[in-house]
């Protein structure tokens, strides 16, 4: 049984595995403040309470918020004050008066390491300590441009894009343009279908809120992209005959990184998955930079990890390397 002490909201600013002294264990240094490139990913960001008066429906339900009024902000309190506590026991909470302990580095040390961030991100700021050969493979990543937003509009079932609780146009979506190539209805999804119809008849439901995604097929450029992607939402949502919009909050992020097909060729997703996992240090590579952009791919990538190395008893000879027979396929027995 293993007891996990995360530590949240950290910067790591140097990794240091002492790849020529194999008795040294790796050291990760980090801080808890983060870097300003970090924090310029808003275009919009207002109260969002705002829309939750909007949309209140006022019926019979209703007549008992007083009576659970001072109910509900007692737990809030409690929430808070647990918040505040956990914060305190990890380091990331406290007052101004904590805020250069929380600037100076701290240091952990680790027996073997799980790079999960993106390997190319990772050579782009910390990883400073990386071989030749890591170097080669994972330099050539590069990630491609997310955006996600959340706008409230008018309810207007007649529309088609109202009638359905999520769209998506995948030739959009691999064109990469940066138009909007999928979109979700949130009031519709939360509420359900009968639920947001009956709201919708009886007049209590007037506005409606969704979150849109839009994607270049290139590494992002916050700056520029984020009011540029703001202005095709807006011209997107208007071709579509949407009124009254208003945007509420708009991320863009780089995303679903990828080598290049020359580096596919070169066949290094499957040296990495082979034969370089392990070889430095006790280092391996997951994480979607190392196979692809999904929750499922992910996932099914770290099962053939466990499967294909020993990691059940740090105390045992092949700890951290290829299980007998593993070649043979990720149920093969050890």
């Amino acid at each position: 049984k293993h007891k996990l002490n995360i530590i949240y909201d950290c910067n790591i600013t140097k990794l240091d595995r002492h790849l020529n002294d194999k008795n040294k264990k790796t050291e990760i240094w980090y801080n808890h403040k983060v870097p300003e490139e970090e924090k310029k990913v808003d275009v919009v960001d207002i109260d969002l309470n705002e829309y939750d008066q909007n949309v209140k429906v006022e019926d019979e339900d209703a007549n008992d918020g007083d009576d659970n009024k001072d109910e509900k902000d007692e737990e809030k309190q409690e929430q808070e004050q647990e918040q505040e506590e956990e914060e305190t026991k990890d380091g990331t909470g406290g007052d101004d008066n904590d805020n250069d302990e929380k600037d100076e580095d701290k240091l952990i040390e680790a027996d073997l390491l799980f790079l999960a961030c993106g390997c190319k991100k990772a050579l782009d700021s910390f990883w400073t300590d990386a071989s030749e050969e890591e170097k080669r493979i994972f330099g050539g990543i590069e990630p491609h441009t997310l955006c996600a937003t959340l706008f409230e509009y008018d309810a207007q079932p007649e529309l088609e894009t109202h009638q359905t609780v999520v769209d998506i146009w995948p030739n959009i979506c691999w064109k990469g343009s940066g138009q909007i190539y999928a979109y979700r209805n949130s009031a519709k999804c939360l509420m359900g279908h009968d639920k947001y119809d009956e709201l919708i008849k009886s007049g209590k439901l007037k506005r409606d809120r969704g979150v849109s995604y839009q994607f270049f097929n290139r590494p992002p450029n916050v700056e520029e992209d984020s009011p540029a992607l703001l202005h095709q939402l807006q011209n997107d949502l208007e071709v579509w005959g949407e009124k009254n919009i208003k945007i509420l909050r708009q991320e863009t992020w780089d995303y679903m990184p990828m080598w290049n097909g020359q580096d596919v060729q070169k066949q290094y997703p499957w040296i990495v998955k082979d034969e370089l996992q392990g070889k430095y240090k006790k280092t391996f590579y997951i994480g979607s930079s190392v196979c692809f952009e999904s929750v499922l791919n992910v996932v099914e990538y770290n099962y053939d990890i466990c499967n294909q190395y020993c990691f059940d008893d740090p105390g045992q000879v092949f700890f951290c390397k290829k299980r007998i027979g593993s070649d043979k396929g990720p149920f093969a027995e050890s």
